[in-house]
């Protein structure tokens, strides 16, 4: 890891405000520029405001594990207000109360009990691709999107369906109206008599009523029912005897749950699907393995591990369209990295963007090679050259969770379905909004197998 004893080269300089304000509509070419400059830190003043780009493994390393103690997450105001209605849980907190939360939602994503989510996230695949038809084509975006909101929903609150579906539906239509929350001023809008505006407040009543009720209701229960909301309620913080998550803290959990779970890993399949349907050498070989794994039972947890090119395919296709595309940190002080002062209120990028399509570490760094994630090539690279789930104190919690989902929802698919291109979806670009999407419908043309 690079030190202050060995400095590391930096690039810094100034940009007009007019300048960013330009670049910032396109925020992955702006990162892909700023990414060429020389050195592995690029420093850019705008304004008043400092922020330093990363360019090294090490120095990602340096910020997320060797200064965590000193970093804050990073937030602009117009993310600070979108992400408000999620309440303070594990997305938005910092310091002693985010160690704190994260010590009791921990046992909600154990490995024990991923095999019961597993068998979830196969029943809510399979109900949903029972309704596609042999030669239709389908926006596999919307599907995804669809899809994970049901996962979410129904591992959360196993044993009450409806309440899971009112409460995937009510989160839906809410964060709908919130896209239009980020711009400034959307605070006082959010207060106003404007139509979108009520429709959110209403929602967020709605939908807090519901979560509030399932809790109650779970509580006077007692027990286990398996699912995240048991797991949640009967936390307690090792640190803590005696100590559990308020009504209002497993809220607020829920709902970063709802959110978490849903956008990153619909965008990250929908990737995926997009990419086989371009190589159909690979869904070739990856319908073989899941024959060869699967047969003809429905998927279960326990395959995972078997069905190795299913996650070299998830794998490449995160890095190549990682979901979080960039991660921001503030030095809540003055730290180095790498021999490299970085002044306090500096917002340090980490961009996985920028630093998982460098030829340094990925040969031919924009082709689509599934094949190249061997073990071998696993081993040889530096830890933060591949970082899709983030890293450090605040890496996803639900890595686990998510990775069985994909690799499941894909095993799923592609045992009864083989996608192929249509003439718009060979136009898609990415498209960077909270996470990493699409510019348009992801339609696709299904046939079954």
């Amino acid at each position: 890891m690079a030190t202050a004893a060995a400095q590391v080269p930096a690039t810094s300089r100034r940009m007009s405000l007019p300048a960013f304000l330009w670049a910032r509509r396109r925020p992955l070419r702006l990162m892909a520029e700023i990414g060429r400059w020389p050195g592995e830190i690029a420093q850019v003043r705008i304004g008043s405001q400092m922020f330093a780009l990363l360019k090294s493994p090490d120095l990602v390393q340096e910020l997320l594990v060797g200064n965590a103690g000193r970093i804050a997450k990073g937030h602009t105001a117009e993310r600070r207000r979108f992400f408000a209605f999620l309440g303070d849980g594990l997305l938005i907190s910092d310091g002693e109360a985010h160690r704190r939360q994260r010590r009791l939602v921990l046992p909600a994503f154990h490995r024990s009990r991923l095999a019961g989510y597993g068998e979830t996230m196969v029943r809510t695949t399979d109900a949903a691709v029972a309704t596609w038809r042999d030669g239709e084509v389908r926006d596999l975006a919307a599907d995804m999107m669809s899809l994970t909101l049901s996962v979410v929903g129904n591992t959360l609150f196993s044993s009450d369906v409806g309440g899971a579906e009112a409460v995937a539906a009510g989160f839906n239509g809410l964060v709908a109206d919130l896209n239009r929350m980020i711009f400034p001023g959307s605070s006082l809008a959010l207060r106003s008599p404007l139509p979108f505006a009520r429709r959110i407040r209403r929602a967020q009543a709605t939908l807090d009523g519901t979560v509030y009720r399932l809790i109650g209701e779970r509580r006077a229960q007692g027990g286990d029912a398996g699912d995240l909301l048991s797991t949640l309620l009967l936390a307690e913080d090792a640190e803590r005897p005696g100590e559990h998550l308020s009504d209002l803290e497993i809220r607020n959990q829920v709902m970063t749950l709802f959110f978490a779970g849903q956008g990153t890993t619909a965008n990250g399949l929908s990737w995926v699907f997009w990419l086989l349907a371009r190589h159909p050498e690979a869904q070739d070989l990856l319908h073989a393995e899941i024959r060869r794994v699967v047969g003809d039972r429905p998927a279960a947890f326990t395959d995972v591990p078997d069905l190795k090119l299913a996650g070299r395919i998830i794998s490449e296709a995160l890095r190549l369209y990682p979901p979080v595309w960039t991660m921001g940190r503030e030095a809540l002080e003055d730290i180095e990295l790498g021999g490299n002062p970085i002044p306090k209120g500096t917002l340090v990028l980490a961009s996985q963007w920028v630093i998982q399509r460098d030829a340094r570490w990925f040969p031919a760094p924009l082709e689509f090679r599934p094949e190249r994630w061997t073990d071998e090539f696993r081993g040889a690279l530096p830890r933060f050259a591949y970082f899709p789930f983030g890293g450090g104190a605040r890496s996803c919690i639900g890595e686990n969770f998510a990775w069985t989902e994909m690799v499941l929802v894909l095993a799923t698919v592609a045992s009864r379905w083989r996608l192929s291109m249509t003439p718009e979806s060979e136009a898609i670009q990415p498209f960077p909004r909270i996470s990493l999407g699409q510019d348009r419908p992801v339609r696709l043309r299904l046939d079954r197998r």
